[in-house]
Protein backbone atom coordinates (compact mmCIF):
# COMPACT_ATOMS: atom_id res chain seq x y z
CA UNK A 1 0.00 0.00 0.00
CA UNK A 2 2.61 2.34 1.00
CA UNK A 3 5.48 3.83 -1.34
CA UNK A 4 9.07 4.42 0.85
CA UNK A 5 6.75 4.85 3.90
CA UNK A 6 3.76 7.09 2.06
CA UNK A 7 0.20 6.12 1.36
CA UNK A 8 -1.10 7.04 -2.16
CA UNK A 9 -3.12 10.54 -1.48
CA UNK A 10 -6.76 8.32 -2.39
CA UNK A 11 -6.35 6.19 0.08
CA UNK A 12 -6.75 8.95 2.98
CA UNK A 13 -10.18 9.52 4.57
CA UNK A 14 -10.90 12.54 6.54
CA UNK A 15 -12.45 12.39 10.45
CA UNK A 16 -13.09 15.99 12.07
CA UNK A 17 -14.57 17.51 15.21
CA UNK A 18 -15.23 20.85 12.85
CA UNK A 19 -12.19 22.61 15.43
CA UNK A 20 -9.78 19.76 13.62
CA UNK A 21 -9.11 17.31 11.06
CA UNK A 22 -7.25 13.80 11.07
CA UNK A 23 -6.67 11.71 7.91
CA UNK A 24 -7.14 7.87 8.20
CA UNK A 25 -4.83 5.82 5.71
CA UNK A 26 -6.25 2.49 4.49
CA UNK A 27 -3.80 0.71 6.33
CA UNK A 28 -5.49 1.81 9.73
CA UNK A 29 -2.54 4.80 10.37
CA UNK A 30 -3.57 8.51 11.06
CA UNK A 31 -1.00 9.92 9.50
CA UNK A 32 -1.93 14.16 9.73
CA UNK A 33 -3.61 15.76 12.52
CA UNK A 34 -3.47 19.58 13.80
CA UNK A 35 -4.93 20.39 17.10
CA UNK A 36 -6.97 22.35 18.78
CA UNK A 37 -7.50 23.54 14.84
CA UNK A 38 -7.08 23.05 11.27
CA UNK A 39 -4.39 25.24 10.52
CA UNK A 40 -2.14 24.56 14.17
CA UNK A 41 1.04 23.03 13.95
CA UNK A 42 1.06 19.13 13.19
CA UNK A 43 0.76 16.48 15.77
CA UNK A 44 0.79 13.42 13.39
CA UNK A 45 2.71 14.30 10.16
CA UNK A 46 3.60 11.46 8.99
CA UNK A 47 1.62 12.63 6.01
CA UNK A 48 4.61 15.17 5.24
CA UNK A 49 7.53 13.15 6.28
CA UNK A 50 7.48 9.29 6.97
CA UNK A 51 10.43 9.09 8.97
CA UNK A 52 10.20 11.76 11.49
CA UNK A 53 6.42 12.31 11.50
CA UNK A 54 4.58 10.71 13.89
CA UNK A 55 1.10 8.87 13.51
CA UNK A 56 -0.93 7.36 15.35
CA UNK A 57 -1.49 2.93 14.01
CA UNK A 58 -4.19 0.64 15.09
CA UNK A 59 -4.21 -2.69 13.10
CA UNK A 60 -3.94 -6.21 12.33
CA UNK A 61 -0.84 -8.35 12.75
CA UNK A 62 -0.99 -10.24 10.36
CA UNK A 63 -1.57 -9.73 6.70
CA UNK A 64 -4.88 -8.03 5.66
CA UNK A 65 -7.19 -7.00 2.62
CA UNK A 66 -9.38 -3.66 3.19
CA UNK A 67 -13.04 -2.10 3.00
CA UNK A 68 -14.17 0.84 4.28
CA UNK A 69 -16.62 3.31 4.02
CA UNK A 70 -18.80 6.12 6.28
CA UNK A 71 -20.87 4.98 8.44
CA UNK A 72 -24.11 6.08 7.23
CA UNK A 73 -24.50 9.91 6.51
CA UNK A 74 -21.89 10.79 9.29
CA UNK A 75 -17.88 11.83 9.26
CA UNK A 76 -17.65 8.36 11.39
CA UNK A 77 -14.67 5.96 9.56
CA UNK A 78 -15.34 2.27 9.45
CA UNK A 79 -12.37 0.22 8.41
CA UNK A 80 -12.73 -3.66 8.00
CA UNK A 81 -9.68 -5.48 7.44
CA UNK A 82 -10.26 -9.38 6.78
CA UNK A 83 -6.63 -11.06 8.27
CA UNK A 84 -6.10 -15.00 7.28
CA UNK A 85 -7.44 -16.26 10.96
CA UNK A 86 -10.30 -13.41 11.78
CA UNK A 87 -12.26 -9.97 10.30
CA UNK A 88 -11.86 -6.88 12.72
CA UNK A 89 -13.46 -3.74 12.16
CA UNK A 90 -12.07 -0.10 13.37
CA UNK A 91 -14.10 2.91 14.03
CA UNK A 92 -12.58 6.00 14.02
CA UNK A 93 -13.85 9.24 15.27
CA UNK A 94 -13.11 12.48 16.25
CA UNK A 95 -15.66 12.82 19.07
CA UNK A 96 -18.62 15.75 18.50
CA UNK A 97 -20.46 16.60 22.33
CA UNK A 98 -23.50 18.67 23.04
CA UNK A 99 -21.49 19.62 26.16
CA UNK A 100 -19.06 21.91 26.81
CA UNK A 101 -15.79 21.01 24.67
CA UNK A 102 -12.49 22.25 24.88
CA UNK A 103 -10.20 19.25 23.80
CA UNK A 104 -10.12 17.18 20.39
CA UNK A 105 -10.88 13.30 21.32
CA UNK A 106 -9.97 10.70 19.14
CA UNK A 107 -11.64 7.52 19.78
CA UNK A 108 -10.53 4.44 17.99
CA UNK A 109 -13.16 1.30 18.62
CA UNK A 110 -11.65 -1.94 17.64
CA UNK A 111 -14.39 -4.81 17.35
CA UNK A 112 -13.58 -8.64 16.19
CA UNK A 113 -16.35 -9.31 13.64
CA UNK A 114 -15.23 -13.28 13.37
CA UNK A 115 -12.41 -15.42 14.34
CA UNK A 116 -9.44 -14.08 16.25
CA UNK A 117 -7.02 -11.61 15.40
CA UNK A 118 -3.90 -9.71 16.80
CA UNK A 119 -4.11 -6.13 17.09
CA UNK A 120 -1.16 -3.58 17.05
CA UNK A 121 -1.26 -0.21 18.18
CA UNK A 122 0.86 3.21 18.81
CA UNK A 123 0.67 6.53 19.44
CA UNK A 124 3.51 8.90 18.47
CA UNK A 125 2.42 12.48 18.61
CA UNK A 126 5.19 14.92 17.69
CA UNK A 127 5.81 18.81 18.59
CA UNK A 128 5.36 21.00 16.04
CA UNK A 129 6.85 21.36 12.66
CA UNK A 130 10.20 20.25 14.26
CA UNK A 131 9.12 17.14 14.74
CA UNK A 132 10.67 16.58 18.00
CA UNK A 133 9.45 13.46 20.10
CA UNK A 134 6.93 14.06 22.81
CA UNK A 135 7.88 14.17 26.12
CA UNK A 136 6.35 11.73 28.79
CA UNK A 137 4.83 14.21 31.80
CA UNK A 138 2.75 11.27 33.69
CA UNK A 139 1.82 7.77 33.66
CA UNK A 140 -0.77 7.35 35.59
CA UNK A 141 -2.89 4.19 35.81
CA UNK A 142 -4.61 3.42 32.71
CA UNK A 143 -2.98 6.65 30.83
CA UNK A 144 -0.44 8.49 29.52
CA UNK A 145 0.62 11.87 28.90
CA UNK A 146 2.42 12.99 26.50
CA UNK A 147 3.30 16.66 26.21
CA UNK A 148 4.17 18.18 22.81
CA UNK A 149 4.66 22.07 23.86
CA UNK A 150 1.40 23.54 24.95
CA UNK A 151 -0.60 20.59 23.48
CA UNK A 152 -0.82 17.39 25.49
CA UNK A 153 -2.22 14.31 24.60
CA UNK A 154 -3.92 11.53 27.01
CA UNK A 155 -3.32 8.28 25.78
CA UNK A 156 -5.82 5.38 27.31
CA UNK A 157 -6.29 1.94 25.75
CA UNK A 158 -9.32 -0.39 26.80
CA UNK A 159 -9.07 -4.05 26.88
CA UNK A 160 -6.43 -3.81 23.79
CA UNK A 161 -3.50 -4.71 26.38
CA UNK A 162 -1.61 -3.39 28.18
CA UNK A 163 0.33 -0.02 27.17
CA UNK A 164 4.34 1.02 27.53
CA UNK A 165 5.66 4.20 26.73
CA UNK A 166 9.23 4.73 25.82
CA UNK A 167 11.06 7.50 23.16
CA UNK A 168 7.56 9.49 22.93
CA UNK A 169 5.48 6.09 21.65
CA UNK A 170 2.70 4.77 24.08
CA UNK A 171 2.19 1.52 22.07
CA UNK A 172 0.51 -1.66 23.18
CA UNK A 173 -0.77 -5.12 21.71
CA UNK A 174 -4.04 -7.45 21.83
CA UNK A 175 -5.68 -10.18 20.61
CA UNK A 176 -9.41 -10.08 20.19
CA UNK A 177 -12.15 -12.81 19.57
CA UNK A 178 -15.33 -12.67 17.43
CA UNK A 179 -17.74 -10.28 19.60
CA UNK A 180 -14.62 -8.63 21.76
CA UNK A 181 -13.52 -5.30 21.22
CA UNK A 182 -11.00 -2.45 22.65
CA UNK A 183 -11.07 1.37 22.05
CA UNK A 184 -7.98 3.25 22.12
CA UNK A 185 -8.57 7.14 22.93
CA UNK A 186 -6.29 10.11 22.62
CA UNK A 187 -7.71 13.31 24.75
CA UNK A 188 -5.77 16.21 22.92
CA UNK A 189 -5.97 20.15 25.21
CA UNK A 190 -4.31 23.24 24.56
CA UNK A 191 -3.42 24.51 28.08
CA UNK A 192 -6.54 23.42 29.84
CA UNK A 193 -6.79 20.69 32.19
CA UNK A 194 -6.78 16.80 31.04
CA UNK A 195 -10.13 14.62 31.70
CA UNK A 196 -9.18 11.05 32.65
CA UNK A 197 -12.29 8.89 30.76
CA UNK A 198 -13.47 5.51 31.26
CA UNK A 199 -14.66 3.37 28.06
CA UNK A 200 -18.29 4.18 28.85
CA UNK A 201 -17.23 8.07 27.88
CA UNK A 202 -15.62 6.94 24.76
CA UNK A 203 -18.97 5.09 23.68
CA UNK A 204 -21.21 7.75 24.90
CA UNK A 205 -19.12 10.15 22.60
CA UNK A 206 -19.16 7.90 19.51
CA UNK A 207 -22.76 7.82 19.74
CA UNK A 208 -22.71 11.58 20.46
CA UNK A 209 -20.73 11.97 17.22
CA UNK A 210 -23.39 9.83 14.92
CA UNK A 211 -26.21 11.55 16.31
CA UNK A 212 -24.58 15.05 15.46
CA UNK A 213 -23.30 13.89 12.15
CA UNK A 214 -26.76 12.48 11.29
CA UNK A 215 -28.78 16.27 12.78
CA UNK A 216 -26.43 18.35 10.78
CA UNK A 217 -27.68 16.72 7.96
CA UNK A 218 -31.37 16.76 8.14
CA UNK A 219 -32.04 19.58 6.41
CA UNK A 220 -30.19 18.69 3.30
CA UNK A 221 -33.08 18.73 0.20
CA UNK A 222 -31.94 17.03 -2.55
CA UNK A 223 -34.08 14.88 -4.41
CA UNK A 224 -32.05 13.99 -7.76
CA UNK A 225 -29.47 12.05 -9.90
CA UNK A 226 -26.05 11.50 -7.78
CA UNK A 227 -27.49 11.40 -4.45
CA UNK A 228 -24.51 9.46 -2.89
CA UNK A 229 -21.75 11.94 -4.26
CA UNK A 230 -24.04 14.92 -3.22
CA UNK A 231 -24.53 13.66 0.45
CA UNK A 232 -21.22 12.34 0.93
CA UNK A 233 -19.75 16.10 -0.34
CA UNK A 234 -22.03 17.53 1.83
CA UNK A 235 -19.92 16.27 4.23
CA UNK A 236 -16.74 16.27 3.27
CA UNK A 237 -17.52 20.72 3.45
CA UNK A 238 -19.10 19.42 7.12
CA UNK A 239 -15.76 18.28 7.81
CA UNK A 240 -13.68 21.23 7.24
CA UNK A 241 -16.18 24.08 8.94
CA UNK A 242 -14.78 25.69 11.85
CA UNK A 243 -17.71 25.33 14.21
CA UNK A 244 -16.75 28.18 16.36
CA UNK A 245 -16.15 30.72 13.51
CA UNK A 246 -18.68 29.53 10.29
CA UNK A 247 -15.34 29.65 8.52
CA UNK A 248 -14.64 27.08 6.20
CA UNK A 249 -10.81 25.75 5.64
CA UNK A 250 -10.22 24.77 2.01
CA UNK A 251 -8.51 22.12 3.02
CA UNK A 252 -7.35 20.69 6.64
CA UNK A 253 -4.22 19.40 4.62
CA UNK A 254 -0.81 21.57 3.43
CA UNK A 255 1.65 20.94 0.91
CA UNK A 256 -0.12 17.93 -1.10
CA UNK A 257 2.01 18.24 -4.25
CA UNK A 258 0.02 18.82 -7.78
CA UNK A 259 2.79 16.64 -8.77
CA UNK A 260 4.48 13.92 -7.38
CA UNK A 261 8.07 15.02 -6.58
CA UNK A 262 7.00 19.09 -7.36
CA UNK A 263 7.44 21.95 -6.04
CA UNK A 264 3.60 23.33 -6.62
CA UNK A 265 2.69 22.40 -3.10
CA UNK A 266 0.52 25.10 -1.18
CA UNK A 267 -1.20 25.95 2.70
CA UNK A 268 -5.03 25.55 2.43
CA UNK A 269 -6.12 25.28 5.98
CA UNK A 270 -7.33 28.63 5.31
CA UNK A 271 -10.98 30.20 4.31
CA UNK A 272 -10.94 31.60 0.72
CA UNK A 273 -13.49 34.60 -0.44
CA UNK A 274 -14.03 32.18 -3.64
CA UNK A 275 -14.61 29.54 -1.82
CA UNK A 276 -17.54 31.07 0.56
CA UNK A 277 -19.52 32.31 -2.66
CA UNK A 278 -19.84 28.56 -3.81
CA UNK A 279 -20.73 27.41 -0.35
CA UNK A 280 -23.51 29.66 0.27
CA UNK A 281 -24.87 29.02 -3.20
CA UNK A 282 -24.93 25.32 -2.83
CA UNK A 283 -26.03 25.59 0.72
CA UNK A 284 -28.68 27.71 -0.16
CA UNK A 285 -30.13 25.21 -3.00
CA UNK A 286 -29.51 22.38 -0.89
CA UNK A 287 -31.63 23.86 2.20
CA UNK A 288 -28.55 24.19 4.03
CA UNK A 289 -29.85 28.39 5.68
CA UNK A 290 -27.69 28.02 8.96
CA UNK A 291 -24.66 26.66 6.80
CA UNK A 292 -25.52 29.99 5.05
CA UNK A 293 -25.80 31.99 7.36
CA UNK A 294 -22.77 30.74 9.31
CA UNK A 295 -20.53 31.02 6.46
CA UNK A 296 -21.64 34.74 4.99
CA UNK A 297 -21.41 36.03 8.51
CA UNK A 298 -17.63 34.94 9.16
CA UNK A 299 -16.98 36.32 5.63
CA UNK A 300 -18.27 39.92 6.55
CA UNK A 301 -16.71 39.83 9.63
CA UNK A 302 -13.38 39.23 7.69
CA UNK A 303 -13.82 41.39 5.45
CA UNK A 304 -14.00 44.65 8.27
CA UNK A 305 -10.46 43.64 8.96
CA UNK A 306 -9.13 45.06 5.38
CA UNK A 307 -12.38 47.31 4.61
CA UNK A 308 -12.90 48.45 1.50
CA UNK A 309 -10.21 46.06 0.00
CA UNK A 310 -11.23 42.39 -0.13
CA UNK A 311 -8.57 39.54 0.79
CA UNK A 312 -8.09 36.48 -1.00
CA UNK A 313 -8.43 34.67 1.94
CA UNK A 314 -8.07 34.86 5.44
CA UNK A 315 -7.51 32.35 8.43
CA UNK A 316 -10.18 31.10 11.34
CA UNK A 317 -9.91 34.65 13.32
CA UNK A 318 -10.22 36.67 10.28
CA UNK A 319 -6.64 37.82 9.96
CA UNK A 320 -5.87 38.62 6.25
CA UNK A 321 -2.82 36.97 5.87
CA UNK A 322 -0.50 34.38 7.19
CA UNK A 323 3.27 34.65 6.36
CA UNK A 324 4.41 31.47 4.21
CA UNK A 325 7.25 29.73 5.54
CA UNK A 326 9.20 26.75 4.78
CA UNK A 327 9.29 23.77 7.36
CA UNK A 328 11.98 21.37 7.51
CA UNK A 329 9.96 18.34 7.12
CA UNK A 330 10.84 15.62 4.03
CA UNK A 331 7.56 16.51 1.81
CA UNK A 332 4.91 14.25 0.85
CA UNK A 333 7.06 11.53 -1.35
CA UNK A 334 10.05 13.74 -1.73
CA UNK A 335 7.86 16.70 -2.66
CA UNK A 336 8.92 19.71 -1.31
CA UNK A 337 8.90 22.66 0.08
CA UNK A 338 6.46 22.01 2.74
CA UNK A 339 4.64 25.44 4.00
CA UNK A 340 2.90 26.44 6.44
CA UNK A 341 0.92 29.75 5.30
CA UNK A 342 0.28 31.32 2.17
CA UNK A 343 1.69 34.19 0.47
CA UNK A 344 -1.28 34.54 -2.21
CA UNK A 345 -2.87 36.53 0.80
CA UNK A 346 -0.42 39.64 -0.34
CA UNK A 347 -2.05 39.31 -3.87
CA UNK A 348 -4.51 41.73 -5.58
CA UNK A 349 -7.53 39.49 -6.83
CA UNK A 350 -10.65 41.43 -8.31
CA UNK A 351 -12.53 37.95 -8.67
CA UNK A 352 -12.88 38.41 -5.27
CA UNK A 353 -15.13 41.41 -4.84
CA UNK A 354 -17.91 39.62 -7.13
CA UNK A 355 -17.62 36.62 -5.24
CA UNK A 356 -18.06 38.47 -1.70
CA UNK A 357 -20.83 40.49 -3.37
CA UNK A 358 -22.59 37.81 -5.21
CA UNK A 359 -22.61 35.51 -1.57
CA UNK A 360 -24.19 38.73 -0.29
CA UNK A 361 -26.60 39.02 -2.87
CA UNK A 362 -27.57 35.23 -2.86
CA UNK A 363 -28.08 35.44 0.98
CA UNK A 364 -30.69 38.46 0.35
CA UNK A 365 -32.27 36.70 -2.64
CA UNK A 366 -32.62 34.10 -0.44
CA UNK A 367 -35.21 36.38 1.96
CA UNK A 368 -32.35 37.19 4.69
CA UNK A 369 -31.51 40.27 5.61
CA UNK A 370 -27.96 42.12 6.07
CA UNK A 371 -27.00 43.54 9.38
CA UNK A 372 -26.63 47.40 9.03
CA UNK A 373 -22.88 47.64 9.23
CA UNK A 374 -22.44 45.23 6.19
CA UNK A 375 -24.98 47.18 3.90
CA UNK A 376 -22.28 49.93 4.52
CA UNK A 377 -19.27 48.11 3.94
CA UNK A 378 -21.18 46.43 0.59
CA UNK A 379 -21.25 49.88 -0.96
CA UNK A 380 -18.32 51.23 0.13
CA UNK A 381 -16.60 47.77 -1.58
CA UNK A 382 -18.43 48.70 -4.78
CA UNK A 383 -17.08 52.18 -4.93
CA UNK A 384 -13.79 50.73 -4.38
CA UNK A 385 -14.25 48.19 -7.34
CA UNK A 386 -15.09 51.47 -9.56
CA UNK A 387 -11.85 52.85 -8.38
CA UNK A 388 -9.59 49.87 -9.25
CA UNK A 389 -11.30 47.52 -12.31
CA UNK A 390 -8.89 48.77 -14.61
CA UNK A 391 -5.90 47.04 -12.61
CA UNK A 392 -4.31 43.67 -13.73
CA UNK A 393 -4.04 41.19 -11.23
CA UNK A 394 -2.99 38.03 -10.18
CA UNK A 395 -6.69 36.40 -11.03
CA UNK A 396 -8.11 33.29 -9.63
CA UNK A 397 -5.00 31.33 -10.07
CA UNK A 398 -3.27 33.40 -7.81
CA UNK A 399 -0.38 33.89 -10.50
CA UNK A 400 2.65 35.88 -10.30
CA UNK A 401 2.31 36.77 -13.77
CA UNK A 402 -0.01 40.07 -13.45
CA UNK A 403 -2.54 40.67 -16.67
CA UNK A 404 -6.27 41.89 -17.24
CA UNK A 405 -8.13 38.20 -16.76
CA UNK A 406 -11.01 37.96 -18.31
CA UNK A 407 -12.41 36.24 -15.27
CA UNK A 408 -11.22 39.33 -13.04
CA UNK A 409 -13.38 41.49 -15.27
CA UNK A 410 -16.21 39.67 -15.08
CA UNK A 411 -15.74 39.64 -11.00
CA UNK A 412 -15.78 43.23 -11.43
CA UNK A 413 -18.81 43.95 -13.28
CA UNK A 414 -20.66 40.69 -11.47
CA UNK A 415 -19.92 43.09 -8.10
CA UNK A 416 -21.02 46.23 -9.74
CA UNK A 417 -24.21 44.43 -11.10
CA UNK A 418 -25.25 42.77 -7.49
CA UNK A 419 -24.81 45.71 -5.47
CA UNK A 420 -26.81 47.69 -8.00
CA UNK A 421 -29.53 45.20 -7.00
CA UNK A 422 -29.27 45.32 -3.90
CA UNK A 423 -29.30 49.48 -3.62
CA UNK A 424 -32.86 49.12 -5.76
CA UNK A 425 -33.76 46.39 -3.26
CA UNK A 426 -33.39 48.84 -0.36
CA UNK A 427 -30.33 46.48 1.03
CA UNK A 428 -27.62 48.59 1.10
CA UNK A 429 -26.75 52.21 2.45
CA UNK A 430 -25.52 55.13 0.95
CA UNK A 431 -25.03 53.90 -2.28
CA UNK A 432 -24.35 55.04 -5.29
CA UNK A 433 -26.29 52.68 -7.89
CA UNK A 434 -26.21 55.02 -11.07
CA UNK A 435 -22.10 55.13 -10.96
CA UNK A 436 -21.88 51.28 -10.15
CA UNK A 437 -23.97 51.24 -13.62
CA UNK A 438 -22.37 53.23 -15.39
CA UNK A 439 -19.33 51.30 -14.27
CA UNK A 440 -20.66 48.33 -15.21
CA UNK A 441 -21.23 49.37 -18.77
CA UNK A 442 -18.10 50.17 -19.08
CA UNK A 443 -16.29 46.59 -17.62
CA UNK A 444 -18.98 45.12 -19.83
CA UNK A 445 -18.03 47.15 -23.13
CA UNK A 446 -14.29 46.55 -22.63
CA UNK A 447 -14.74 42.63 -22.19
CA UNK A 448 -16.36 42.93 -25.12
CA UNK A 449 -13.42 44.63 -27.27
CA UNK A 450 -10.38 42.90 -25.48
CA UNK A 451 -11.78 39.22 -24.04
CA UNK A 452 -13.17 37.40 -27.34
CA UNK A 453 -11.28 36.02 -30.52
CA UNK A 454 -12.53 34.32 -33.50
CA UNK A 455 -15.61 34.73 -31.80
CA UNK A 456 -14.10 32.81 -28.04
CA UNK A 457 -13.89 34.20 -24.81
CA UNK A 458 -10.59 34.10 -24.19
CA UNK A 459 -7.99 33.94 -20.44
CA UNK A 460 -7.29 37.51 -20.75
CA UNK A 461 -7.66 40.98 -22.61
CA UNK A 462 -3.49 41.21 -23.27
CA UNK A 463 -3.95 39.47 -27.19
CA UNK A 464 -2.16 35.70 -25.41
CA UNK A 465 -5.19 33.66 -27.16
CA UNK A 466 -5.25 31.70 -24.32
CA UNK A 467 -8.06 29.97 -22.81
CA UNK A 468 -9.26 29.26 -19.26
CA UNK A 469 -11.85 26.81 -17.53
CA UNK A 470 -12.17 29.72 -15.04
CA UNK A 471 -14.87 31.29 -18.15
CA UNK A 472 -16.51 27.69 -17.76
CA UNK A 473 -18.84 29.74 -14.54
CA UNK A 474 -19.97 33.09 -16.98
CA UNK A 475 -23.15 32.18 -16.67
CA UNK A 476 -23.42 32.77 -12.80
CA UNK A 477 -22.52 36.07 -13.41
CA UNK A 478 -24.97 37.09 -15.88
CA UNK A 479 -22.43 38.93 -18.30
CA UNK A 480 -22.97 36.69 -21.40
CA UNK A 481 -26.17 34.57 -21.81
CA UNK A 482 -25.22 30.79 -21.78
CA UNK A 483 -27.05 30.48 -25.12
CA UNK A 484 -25.15 32.84 -27.34
CA UNK A 485 -23.08 30.63 -29.66
CA UNK A 486 -19.86 32.32 -28.52
CA UNK A 487 -20.11 31.07 -25.14
CA UNK A 488 -21.01 27.37 -26.89
CA UNK A 489 -17.91 27.93 -28.61
CA UNK A 490 -15.75 28.67 -25.61
CA UNK A 491 -17.01 25.15 -24.22
CA UNK A 492 -16.29 23.55 -26.83
CA UNK A 493 -12.38 25.01 -27.48
CA UNK A 494 -11.95 24.43 -23.59
CA UNK A 495 -13.25 20.59 -24.22
CA UNK A 496 -10.69 20.50 -27.23
CA UNK A 497 -7.96 22.35 -26.24
CA UNK A 498 -7.37 21.54 -22.06
CA UNK A 499 -9.12 18.33 -22.16
CA UNK A 500 -6.90 15.70 -20.09
CA UNK A 501 -8.49 12.68 -21.67
CA UNK A 502 -12.21 11.47 -20.57
CA UNK A 503 -13.98 13.69 -18.29
CA UNK A 504 -10.76 15.40 -16.97
CA UNK A 505 -9.52 18.90 -17.92
CA UNK A 506 -6.37 21.19 -17.23
CA UNK A 507 -6.83 24.60 -15.70
CA UNK A 508 -6.30 27.22 -18.57
CA UNK A 509 -3.29 26.73 -21.48
CA UNK A 510 0.05 25.87 -21.11
CA UNK A 511 -0.48 23.63 -18.29
CA UNK A 512 -0.04 20.37 -19.50
CA UNK A 513 3.65 19.93 -18.40
CA UNK A 514 3.11 21.67 -14.99
CA UNK A 515 0.11 19.87 -13.24
CA UNK A 516 -2.34 17.28 -13.88
CA UNK A 517 -5.88 17.63 -14.35
CA UNK A 518 -7.92 20.07 -11.98
CA UNK A 519 -10.85 18.28 -10.85
CA UNK A 520 -13.25 21.43 -9.84
CA UNK A 521 -12.57 22.36 -13.47
CA UNK A 522 -14.69 18.97 -15.25
CA UNK A 523 -17.56 19.45 -12.32
CA UNK A 524 -17.84 24.03 -14.13
CA UNK A 525 -17.84 22.19 -17.65
CA UNK A 526 -20.77 20.58 -16.18
CA UNK A 527 -22.50 23.31 -14.65
CA UNK A 528 -21.28 24.89 -17.96
CA UNK A 529 -22.99 22.53 -20.48
CA UNK A 530 -26.23 22.99 -17.99
CA UNK A 531 -26.76 26.49 -18.24
CA UNK A 532 -26.16 26.08 -21.97
CA UNK A 533 -28.89 23.73 -22.18
CA UNK A 534 -26.95 20.59 -23.63
CA UNK A 535 -28.29 18.46 -20.92
CA UNK A 536 -27.38 15.14 -22.36
CA UNK A 537 -23.98 15.90 -22.42
CA UNK A 538 -23.90 17.39 -19.37
CA UNK A 539 -25.21 14.18 -17.66
CA UNK A 540 -22.84 11.99 -19.45
CA UNK A 541 -20.27 14.48 -18.13
CA UNK A 542 -21.31 14.07 -14.39
CA UNK A 543 -21.65 10.14 -14.34
CA UNK A 544 -18.50 9.81 -15.56
CA UNK A 545 -17.12 12.55 -12.65
CA UNK A 546 -18.57 10.98 -9.68
CA UNK A 547 -17.28 7.47 -10.78
CA UNK A 548 -13.58 8.95 -9.85
CA UNK A 549 -13.88 9.44 -6.06
CA UNK A 550 -11.90 7.75 -3.80
CA UNK A 551 -13.46 4.57 -2.41
CA UNK A 552 -15.04 6.75 0.62
CA UNK A 553 -16.28 9.21 -1.88
CA UNK A 554 -13.83 12.47 -1.74
CA UNK A 555 -11.93 14.53 -4.06
CA UNK A 556 -8.55 16.02 -4.15
CA UNK A 557 -7.46 18.89 -6.03
CA UNK A 558 -6.09 17.38 -8.87
CA UNK A 559 -6.07 13.86 -10.49
CA UNK A 560 -3.31 12.09 -12.60
CA UNK A 561 -5.02 11.37 -16.24
CA UNK A 562 -3.02 8.55 -16.62
CA UNK A 563 -4.06 6.42 -13.55
CA UNK A 564 -6.80 8.63 -12.18
CA UNK A 565 -4.35 8.73 -8.96
CA UNK A 566 -5.71 11.70 -6.80
CA UNK A 567 -2.96 15.02 -6.38
CA UNK A 568 -3.55 17.60 -4.08
CA UNK A 569 -4.74 18.80 -0.91
CA UNK A 570 -7.45 16.24 -0.05
CA UNK A 571 -10.66 16.75 0.61
CA UNK A 572 -10.35 19.97 -1.43
CA UNK A 573 -14.10 22.11 -0.21
CA UNK A 574 -14.00 23.42 -3.71
CA UNK A 575 -13.80 20.62 -6.30
CA UNK A 576 -16.86 19.19 -3.46
CA UNK A 577 -18.47 22.51 -3.37
CA UNK A 578 -18.44 22.27 -7.92
CA UNK A 579 -19.48 18.86 -7.86
CA UNK A 580 -22.68 20.08 -5.34
CA UNK A 581 -23.41 22.95 -7.68
CA UNK A 582 -23.21 20.96 -10.91
CA UNK A 583 -25.55 18.65 -9.45
CA UNK A 584 -28.24 21.40 -8.69
CA UNK A 585 -27.26 22.60 -11.95
CA UNK A 586 -27.78 19.73 -14.32
CA UNK A 587 -31.17 18.56 -11.72
CA UNK A 588 -32.61 22.39 -12.11
CA UNK A 589 -32.19 22.20 -15.75
CA UNK A 590 -33.17 18.79 -16.57
CA UNK A 591 -36.58 19.94 -18.04
CA UNK A 592 -34.97 22.90 -19.90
Amino acid sequence: MRDEGYAPIGDYAVISDQRSAAMVAKDGAIDWLCAPRFDSDPLFARLLDAQRGGACELRPVDPFTVERSYDGDTNILQTTFTTPTGTLRVTDALTISPRMQRFSHLVRRAECLSGEVEVRWAATPRVGWACDPAQLRLAAEGAHVLACGAVEVMVQAFDLGDAVCSDGEVRGAGRLTAGDSGVLSLLITHSFPLLKLDRGHCEERLDETRTFWRSWMEPLEYDGPWVDAVRRSVLALGACVHDQTGAMVAAPTTSLPEVIGGSRNFDYRYCWVRDTSFALDAALQLGLTQLAQATLGWLLRSERRTHPRVNVFFDLDAEAYRPQQKMPLAGYRGSTPVLSGNDAGTQLQLGCYGDLMETAFLFVRSGSVLDDQSALHLAEVADQVCEIWRNPDAGIWELDDRRDYTHSKIGCWTALDRAAQLAESGNLRRPHADRWRATQAQIGEWIEEHCFEDGILRRDGNGSGDLDCALLLVPRSNVMDAADPRFNATIDAIREELGAGGPLVYRYSGMREQENAFLPCSFWLVEALAAAHRMAEASALMDELVQLTTDVGLLAEEMDPADHSMRGNLPLCLSHLALLNAAACVNGNAGG
